[in-house]
Formats: structure tokens, C-alpha cells, sequence
């Protein structure tokens, strides 16, 4: 029954990358499933092991390969043996990849068998690691982008639940709240917290309420006629979901500074130019006429979030006010023209080949916030 069990897991686990796409095509090398029994104590440990060719960012796909192959295993012993329960889960530390090694998963005494040991911080080679803001702020300060005539700077207060709560559900921010000591509440895989895209680390409420605050804040001073446009450098975490963190993103600040907008009568035009698909925004508004989605990205086939199709054009009164621009990726290596400088954008004229420099008028208002 077991040898069976393991080549059905085995099975399994090398078409996870054709039935659940993930975050990029997985090429998968090997997969093994192995078996140790303790008898005395009536235990079977299966354990399953992924090698992929790719180094994947955060090998989420690997991850539910190693999953789909050790659940399927237990699916049909089950089968045979109806009192088989799962007593513990356990992501073993990985190699390779870009991401780092994972912190392990099991039961503590009395606990819930999800909840992590170990507090999961940003490792240091996370796609969204926060260091990276305070880089972007000191290349823009180099650029000197934030003394441009009529540039002001502002900073923005943690935004209230309550305002994150006009869109997102009061349990899902239970959980976020709950996640803010850096250790995962027991309904954490329930609201896609945890290991891979979305972990849980110290800070990680208030750190979602300060990256939403700073696009409503955006929103706020375009409605108060304080500023002309706005660029809130952190923002952007358009994956997000009512009631689930996704692709890095636990709080969808776009829709927040949408609805706010909406508020006031006005209609939206959201162009979102991420190499991702902006799923989140596009679900808040898919019947929503008032609100259009402009959405640039690589194809679904080969990349997260697997949607965003020509087809996905909106529901009811919002038809084809959902607008999906798939491309295949194309790589190249492209260098910058001579002469291209700091303060301003070089653009050529197609029809005289003349080239000029477009820079922001004195009367022009501009807000940073950071």
C-alpha cells in the first residue's frame, strides 16, 4: 500500500506546476517520498522532497509540491486505515533559491498544528524586504527629487483600522493585528499568512497601516486640491484580497485610495503597469462602471497571479470597464542614451526626431509621501 501511496505522491507533485501556477513556471528535477514508522507509538512519517533547476524567488510552487506529494500519501493510506490523523505538519529548512531558509512548522503542546515555532522574519534576500524603501528614498534624494520646485514631503499617521476596515473583512484584520508580535495566530494559513509569499513578522500591523495610510493620504490631498499629483513610493499592494494576504501584499492601499476617491463622486482610472497582474484591484471593482482597471502585465500562463486575461473584462454593469493588457516577456539588456540626466525625462518626437526635456513648472504641486 505504500509503495503505491509513493508513486502516486510522486505523480502528484510533478503536475503541481500545471494545476495550481504559482509564481513562475517550476521546472521540477526530482521529487522522493520516504517512510519512517514507529510502531511502538503507532506513528508513520512521510517525508517529501522537491529539487527544481530554477531559483524561483520564494519556491512556493516547490513548497506545494512537497505538500500535494506528502497529502496525497496520506489520502490513501487513509483510505485503507480511517483513523489515520494527521498529528503534525513540518516545512523542512530548503536549500538554494533566493529567499532563504523557512522556519519550521509544528505542533507545540496544547497549540494548533499550524502554528509556526519560530517567529518568520524577512529574510535578507525577500523580494520585499523594507530595506529596500530606504534605499529608494536616498536615490531620490540623490536625484534630488524631493526638493523640486513645488515639492513638498509628507509623512502620513498609521492609518486607523477603521479606514482599512471600509474594504477589508474585521476578521482578516483580527489576524493581522494578531500577527504584529511576529508569531502567527492559529487561523494564519486560513487568511494566507505564513511561510513563502506572505510571512508573518514583528511590525507586520503596523506596517501595513503605514503603507495604506500613505495613499490615503495621497487620495486626501488630491481631494483638498493640495497637491496635483501624488507618488507614494511604498504603496502598491495591489494583490491583497478582502480576507487574504497575497503575493507579498496584506493590505490593498489602491483600493483604499480608490474608495476614498469614490467617496466623492469621482470616477477612477486605475493603471496598474507591475509586471504582475493587479488581481486585487481588479476584484473590488469588477461590477463597478465608475471605476476603470488598466492592467499591464506578463501573461497568467507563465506568472502570478495566473490571471488577468483579455477575457476578464467585468461583471454586470461593469463590462469592459476591466480592462487586461497580457504580454510574454521579452528580456533584453537596454542602456540608458547619452545625455539622459537627473530632473527631468528626455523624450523624442517620432515624426521630427527632435528631442527636448519636460520638467515639472513652479506652479505644478507635487507630494512625496514616505
Amino acid at each position: 500500500m505504500l509503495g503505491v501511496a509513493r508513486t502516486a505522491g510522486i505523480l502528484a507533485a510533478k503536475r503541481t506546476p500545471q494545476l495550481i501556477p504559482l509564481c513562475h513556471p517550476l521546472r521540477i528535477t526530482g521529487v522522493d517520498v520516504a517512510f519512517s514508522d514507529d510502531l511502538r507509538r503507532g506513528e508513520l512519517t512521510v517525508e517529501a522532497r522537491v529539487r527544481t533547476v530554477d531559483k524561483t524567488g520564494v519556491e512556493m510552487e516547490a513548497l506545494t509540491a512537497a505538500a500535494v506529494a506528502a497529502l496525497t500519501v496520506y489520502d490513501m493510506v487513509k483510505a485503507v486505515e480511517r483513523g489515520v490523523t494527521i498529528a503534525k505538519i513540518q516545512l523542512l529548512e530548503k536549500s538554494g533559491g533566493k529567499s532563504g531558509p523557512l522556519a519550521a512548522l509544528g505542533r507545540e503542546d496544547g497549540a494548533h498544528p499550524l502554528r509556526r515555532v519560530d517567529p518568520l522574519q524577512l529574510r535578507p534576500h525577500h523580494p520585499l524586504r523594507m530595506e529596500r524603501l530606504g534605499l529608494t528614498w536616498r536615490l531620490m534624494e540623490a536625484y534630488a527629487l524631493t526638493t523640486l520646485a513645488g515639492t513638498t514631503v509628507e509623512a502620513p499617521e498609521a492609518a486607523a483600522e477603521s479606514a482599512l476596515a471600509v474594504y477589508h473583512d474585521a476578521d482578516y484584520l483580527q489576524a493581522l493585528k494578531a500577527s504584529n508580535s511576529g508569531r502567527a495566530p492559529d487561523v494564519a494559513a486560513y487568511f494566507g499568512l505564513g511561510p513563502g509569499d506572505n510571512p508573518v513578522f514583528p511590525g507586520l500591523w503596523d506596517a501595513a497601516r503605514l503603507c495604506a495610510a500613505g495613499s490615503l493620504l495621497a487620495a486626501d490631498l488630491i481631494l483638498d486640491d493640495q497637491a496635483d499629483r501624488v507618488f507614494h513610493f511604498a504603496g502598491g499592494l495591489h494583490h491583497a484580497m478582502p480576507a487574504r494576504a497575497s503575493g507579498f501584499c496584506y493590505v490593498n492601499d489602491a483600493v483604499l485610495a480608490i474608495l476614498r476617491l469614490r467617496e466623492k463622486g469621482l470616477r477612477v482610472l486605475y493603471v496598474d503597469i507591475d509586471a504582475h497582474h493587479g488581481d486585487g484591484v481588479q476584484h473590488a471593482f469588477y461590477g463597478d462602471p465608475a471605476v476603470m482597471t488598466i492592467s499591464t502585465h506578463e501573461r497568467g500562463e507563465y506568472l502570478f497571479p495566473g490571471t488577468g486575461f483579455v477575457e476578464e473584462a467585468g461583471t454586470g454593469k461593469g463590462v469592459g470597464y476591466s480592462v487586461n493588457l497580457p504580454a510574454r516577456a521579452v528580456h533584453r539588456l537596454v542602456g540608458l542614451p547619452a545625455g539622459v540626466r537627473a530632473g527631468g525625462c528626455r523624450r523624442s518626437s517620432r515624426r521630427s526626431g527632435r528631442t527636448w526635456w519636460s520638467r515639472s513648472s513652479a506652479s505644478t504641486r507635487t507630494a512625496l509621501t514616505r
